[in-house]
């Protein structure tokens, strides 16, 4: 693909959002969340972001409802995974759309927090089944950004 956006900075959107048909199903708030996300991990290099319901609500004007109902959908599409802890802001993990796993290795300050998730080992043995895998043995945090 090439690039006709000359002299306009942007970023870049995964290509299965489209030719999987997983943008016709996003509702508003979704598209959004996501767009913000991925903008956001391009801008910091890297898969794993932190943000509070008030700065979501600075930048893309959700509600604290409508931001829950936006990362319930977008987890059910494969598309990010989140951990929340108390008192800090929620964290967000963008996946690989193909394979709902983190798109790239995950920086050592966040791979404690989100190993320690009690849903995460869940989620994963869920997508794996989902998808025909055998989740008999765990993968290696290394292993999970390098499955295709």
């Amino acid at each position: 693909m090439s690039n006709v956006l000359k002299g306009i900075n942007f970023f870049p959107v995964p290509q299965d959002l489209v030719k999987a048909g997983t943008l016709k199903r996003l509702r508003g708030g979704a598209l959004k969340l996501y767009l913000l996300l991925l903008y956001e991990a391009q801008r910091i290099s890297q898969p794993c972001i932190e943000f509070s319901n008030r700065e979501f609500g600075e930048n893309i004007g959700l509600s604290p409802t409508t931001l829950r109902v936006a990362r319930v959908q977008l987890w059910e599409e494969g598309l990010i995974d989140t951990g929340e802890e108390s008192g800090k802001p929620t964290l967000y993990v963008l996946l690989n759309p193909a394979t709902r796993t983190p798109c790239s290795e995950l920086p050592e300050k966040y791979r404690d927090r989100y190993a320690r998730l009690p849903e995460r080992s869940i989620r994963i043995l869920q997508r794996a089944h989902r998808a025909g895998e055998s989740a008999a043995a765990p993968l290696a945090w290394n292993d999970l950004a390098k499955r295709d």
